[in-house]
C-alpha cells in the first residue's frame, strides 16, 4: 500500500470514527442494524462488522 493510500485510509477512518462510535452507542441501546445504518450513513455490512467485533471483545473479556 502506498503512502498516499495509507494516508487516505487514515483520514477516512478519522472521518468515520464518530459514525462508528455513534453506531456502537445505538446498538448498545437496542437499535437494529438497519436502523443504525440509516441513522449513521454506514453500510449494513459495516454495522454487522461492528457487532461482530464487539461480540469478540466481550468473549475475550469473559
Amino acid at each position: 500500500m502506498t503512502h498516499r493510500k495509507q494516508k487516505l485510509s487514515a483520514e477516512s477512518l478519522a472521518r468515520h470514527g464518530l459514525r462508528f462510535e455513534l453506531a456502537r452507542l445505538l446498538l448498545q441501546h437496542g437499535a437494529g442494524a438497519l436502523e443504525v445504518a440509516r441513522k449513521t450513513g454506514l453500510e449494513v455490512e459495516q454495522v454487522d462488522q461492528i457487532v461482530a467485533a464487539d461480540a469478540q471483545e466481550k468473549e475475550r473479556a469473559a
